[in-house]
């Protein structure tokens, strides 16, 4: 199932502080306070899942003292976004 509102949140959230990376954590619970409810760790991964397959946000790992998972907005999200978001 798709979540619209998760997916938007993400997407707003990532564009805000775009060029940085923000770490997964903190963007799930960013993403629950836009929303206004508690996100499955489930459903908070699918659709952030989604969103980087359609080559709108990247995920990876990064930082000195250890692999912290961050996501960040794709050239592609960053264009996608802008339009919708403005």
């Amino acid at each position: 199932m798709i979540d619209e509102m998760l997916r938007n949140a993400i997407c707003r959230i990532l564009y805000r502080v775009h060029p940085a990376p923000l770490r997964k954590d903190t963007l799930a619970s960013e993403c629950e306070i836009a929303l206004g409810r508690v996100l499955s760790r489930d459903e908070f991964r699918r659709e952030l899942g989604a969103l980087e397959q359609g080559g709108l946000v990247r995920v990876g790992k990064m930082g000195l003292l250890g692999a912290v998972e961050t996501a960040m907005l794709t050239q592609t999200g960053v264009a996608e976004c802008a339009r919708s978001f403005g």
